[in-house]
């Protein structure tokens, strides 16, 4: 979050915490995909690959070739987004893309998406800094969000490397990424379902008991998981810690099952949870190196503010359970 984000002012309207420039985050996706690539690059500079500016061009390349208009996009702005929000004087260049995007048939067409190239051949160029070291895609986003973000925030902003969560499922051993993300939910989910696998000899036959347990134990642990929070190293670190551990406790298994375990639980109305979006990319090579992203803007279309550089930009404060774009 900006370092002039107060709690005060989005307990008094909350909804300026998921749209609009109160509710922007410090974005983290280039840096993080820079340092990634620093650490873990194979160092291999050939004649086409892979450099920093290589990879970003080859990205570009495609990005150049054309990109289509797509069904589901076009559903999405009818239906993901207000005619309020679009209409919003925060939303000008958002409302460009959507509305030029209805008569063209590729994003290279409209002029925002055209800006948005231009600022890929910067960051080929001159890397993370044309953001967050003064540079000048930095300088145009501070100055269009009149002080929301400042020059300091971007320079402040560090990646971060956890450790992952790992848990025995049967004969695998799977890895989550840690708190804030779902990796907690998703082993508590399948330490249960292990658990009721084992325990139960019908266990997956489509009944309506199954239907309703499953239930119940999606329930339970998604009311946990909206408690996640990012650790930031105060008296929160603690909390969150004890709630992943609580939820990677296989002999909790059973208490997922149960109705009465998510009535203890109790819904919190600060946590609301908001119809989280988000895309995966996942690859291997021939060497088994495994690497997985995900990125988000939090919502659909996420704080509704799109800059002159064609950067749609998150709403990452919208919820304490929704992973950031940190790489």
């Amino acid at each position: 979050a900006p370092e002039n984000a107060r709690n005060d002012r989005y307990i008094q309207n909350p909804q300026i915490a998921s749209l609009g420039r109160n509710s922007i985050g410090v974005p983290g996706f280039l840096k993080g995909l820079e340092h990634a690539h620093q650490k873990y690059g194979s160092g291999h500079i050939g004649l086409h690959c892979c450099s920093w500016s290589e990879l970003v061009w080859k990205a570009l390349k495609q990005a150049l070739k054309g990109v289509p208009v797509s069904e589901h996009f076009l559903n999405a702005t009818q239906t993901k987004i207000s005619q309020e929000e679009l209409q919003s004087s925060e939303a000008k260049y958002l409302r460009q893309l959507v509305n030029k995007g209805k008569s063209v048939d590729y994003f290279n067409d409209i002029s925002i998406y055209k800006r948005l190239i231009e600022t890929m051949k910067i960051v080929a160029s001159n890397g993370s800094d044309a953001l967050y070291q003064g540079g000048q895609l930095g300088q145009n986003l501070v100055q269009e969000l009149g002080g929301i973000l400042t020059l300091q925030d971007l320079k402040n902003y560090q990646v971060k490397e956890s450790e992952p969560y790992m848990s025995n499922i049967g004969q695998y051993e799977v890895m989550v990424s840690p708190a804030p993300s779902s990796g907690p939910e998703l082993l508590a989910f399948l330490s249960t379902l292990e658990y009721l696998n084992s325990s139960f000899s019908n266990f997956g036959s489509i009944t309506a008991d199954y239907l309703h347990t499953i239930s119940n134990v999606l329930e339970n642990l998604e009311e946990l998981q909206l408690r996640l929070g990012d650790l930031v190293n105060d008296s929160s670190d603690q909390t969150v810690q004890n709630i992943v551990q609580f939820m990677l406790d296989k002999t909790n298994a059973p208490k997922w099952i149960s109705s009465i375990q998510g009535e203890s639980l109790g819904s919190d109305p600060n946590y609301a949870l908001s119809e989280p979006v988000g895309s995966n990319v996942a690859v291997m090579d021939k060497h088994d190196n495994y690497v997985s992203v995900v990125t988000s803007l939090n919502t659909w279309f996420g704080s509704k503010i799109m800059t002159q550089d064609g950067i749609l930009l998150n709403n990452a404060m919208a919820n304490f359970a929704i992973p950031d774009d940190s790489g």
